[in-house]
């Protein structure tokens, strides 16, 4: 689309473009063309290939297991009144949405494989430390983040909440690097 055209597009009103844009979705039914581009949805039912990046992080985890190298370390401060129920179950909603946060990786007879699992495994560990000094909430967060993932085993996502006092949280989310990266924690918070 040559940039001039793709000015003209932004500039219509949101009623023309919403009628441009079903023009456009008749014409392409009509020439039969309705599927062309589309992914095809894989079966999750068997293990399925990993993609270059998660064949490099899997074979690195083959040769120094039991390292944190790759995780991905996320503390957010918060404060104020908390249901912590409801932040179990919003954390389980994003990881049943991401099929990728209920992937593990194994290796078969063909190599390495991940397996989606269809259910959510994740459990929200607390910790009330109450009393204790303030640094003692970072410590725990730092060793959390430093504990070492089992790709065969998962799940890829732990979460850990402080209370240090009421109202006074710290909610610390740990993932493996072969299931995330730096932009897609921002869909965390």
């Amino acid at each position: 689309m040559s940039h001039e055209l793709s000015k003209r597009i932004a500039n219509l009103s949101p009623e023309k473009r919403a009628e441009l844009l079903k023009k456009m979705a008749a014409q392409k039914a009509a020439s039969g063309n309705s599927a062309q581009g589309l992914i095809p949805v894989q079966d999750r039912s068997r293990p399925l290939p990993l993609s270059f990046a998660q064949q490099r992080l899997w074979f690195i985890d083959q040769l120094q297991p039991g390292t944190s190298l790759f995780n991905v370390p996320m503390a957010v401060r918060l404060e104020g009144a908390l249901d912590v129920a409801v932040l179990e179950r919003a954390l389980r909603e994003v990881v049943r949405r991401h099929e990728v946060l209920r992937t593990t990786f194994r290796e078969d007879a063909s190599g390495p494989v991940q397996v989606v699992s269809p259910e959510p495994a994740l459990t929200l560990e607390r910790m009330d430390l109450t009393g204790s000094p303030p640094e003692e909430a970072w410590r725990l967060a730092r060793e959390a983040a430093a504990q070492p993932f089992n790709l065969a085993t998962g799940p890829l996502l732990r979460a850990l909440l402080l209370t240090s006092a009421p109202g006074e949280h710290l909610l610390v989310v740990v993932v493996h690097h072969i299931v995330s990266d730096g932009w897609s924690m921002t869909l965390l918070v």
